[in-house]
């Protein structure tokens, strides 16, 4: 069985995209693997609540950024995956 220590090991350095982050799981899933060493890349239809999460990142030391996700347009989730590569050169986990 892993403990926790070796989960957040295992997920720091990993960019990872996360769809709906902007409230409830979504959000509390960036806020967690930020804290586990992730950079993470924020989706979401309500930018101000994307922003939020995103500023207690930054509080605690982590990294993210943010970009309105529909996630029913391919065009935007495209974009999704396009930030992540521009600000940190790739995408490991897309949830």
């Amino acid at each position: 069985m892993r403990t926790q220590r070796q989960d957040r090991e295992g997920i720091a350095g990993k960019v990872v995209a996360i769809t709906g982050a902007g409230s409830g799981i979504g959000a509390a899933t960036a806020e967690r693997l930020a804290a586990g060493g992730a950079r993470v890349v924020l989706g979401g239809r309500r930018v101000d609540r994307l922003e939020a999460v995103a500023a207690r990142i930054a509080e605690s030391g982590g990294e993210a950024v943010v970009r309105m996700t529909d996630v029913r347009r391919s065009a935007d989730l495209e974009a999704l995956v396009a930030l992540a590569f521009e600000r940190f050169g790739r995408l490991d986990v897309l949830v």
